[in-house]
């Protein structure tokens, strides 16, 4: 069974090979159709911006281009993700019980270049919620019986899609930029707001409020016929030595 699938495998790449070095392969600057991409030829490039504590000014998130050298780019598919982590901590100052009382928000605006999408915005509403705390226990370490911590569901840290398979292809203004030997980037921004309340009237407390983004594009392409031939001798050698197994 396993020799069925490599020949398959083997008479497939040879095929796109064959394909590849017809007269009839597209070359840069030719019109292409995306439904001319062979699925078998995809290059995935991800950038990541970790998620770090808002409020900060827009990052520069770079993306690799495609590389021409390996081929005429057909089509690109971009799946941009918001990453939200939310941690808020409070100490009761009172010498009694108290009611601690939590919320805030976190938003994240994503402006990707021009030809890729519009700016992309998501605001998570971080939902109050109280506990009950004991009297202050006479430091302020976040920990004990004064303290509470508040995390967020339905978990935490949470992945919002912002951008699902959005595909661009040759009709699109600007699919020209996502070739070449550079980057592109994408502009992101978090924000973050909390609010803590006690009964008493005597609470401190802190947040850790972190927002980032993970983007991926996909490169669907046809490769240059020099490319598929570096292939061929290597084929041809495990082919070979499958056969005298």
């Amino acid at each position: 069974m396993r020799r069925r699938t490599t020949g398959f495998i083997f008479f497939c790449l040879i095929g796109a090979l064959a394909g590849a070095l017809s007269p009839t392969v597209a070359r840069a600057g030719s019109v292409l159709d995306s439904l001319q991409c062979d699925p078998k030829f995809v290059q995935i490039r991800t950038a990541v911006l970790q998620p770090q504590i808002a409020n900060y000014p827009q990052q520069l998130v770079p993306v690799q281009q495609f590389n021409p050298e390996k081929g005429t780019l057909c089509m690109a598919v971009i799946r941009v993700t918001a990453n939200y982590d939310a941690l808020i901590q409070a100490e009761n100052l009172s010498g009694s019980n108290a009611i601690i009382t939590a919320g805030g928000s976190q938003t994240i605006y994503v402006q990707p270049p021009a030809f890729v999408a519009p700016l992309q915005t998501d605001t998570q509403i971080l939902p109050l919620s109280s506990k009950p705390v004991g009297p202050y226990d006479g430091v302020i370490d976040f920990a004990g019986p004064s303290s509470a911590s508040f995390t967020y569901k339905p978990i935490n840290p949470r992945d919002i899609v912002l951008i699902d398979n959005v595909i661009r292809d040759k009709n699109d203004i600007g699919f020209d930029n996502f070739t070449g030997f550079g980057t592109y980037n994408f502009g992101v921004t978090g924000l973050a707001a909390f609010e803590v309340t006690s009964n008493t009237g005597a609470v401190v407390a802190k947040a850790n409020l972190r927002v980032g983004t993970t983007i991926e594009v996909e490169y669907h392409y046809i490769p240059e016929p020099a490319s598929l031939a570096l292939l061929l001798p290597a084929l041809l050698l495990v082919r070979r030595r499958r056969r005298h197994r």
